[in-house]
């Protein structure tokens, strides 16, 4: 798009509009990494979200245990005769 429209802008503006379109999840995480140059921010955006759908199932059902846990509301002492 810059080089098409001839748009000259400082790295600093190219790196935060960059930033802004970013996922929030990745950008959570890039914005605790430092980086110098806008291919810097590029590449960790990448390694970033690469990370992320490794680790994340693609079920959108939540976990639940292998094992019942009773609660602890659901206790009732035995009445006594």
């Amino acid at each position: 798009m810059q080089i098409r429209c001839a748009l000259r802008e400082e790295p600093e503006q190219t790196i935060a509009r960059f930033l802004k379109i970013l996922n929030s999840a990745i950008l959570e995480r890039v914005e605790l990494q430092p980086f110098w140059t806008f291919e810097d921010a590029c590449k960790l955006a990448v390694k970033v979200e690469k990370q992320l759908k490794s680790r994340r199932p693609y079920s959108t059902t939540p976990s639940k245990p292998a094992v019942p846990v009773k609660s602890f509301n659901s206790y009732k002492p035995e009445s006594t005769p």
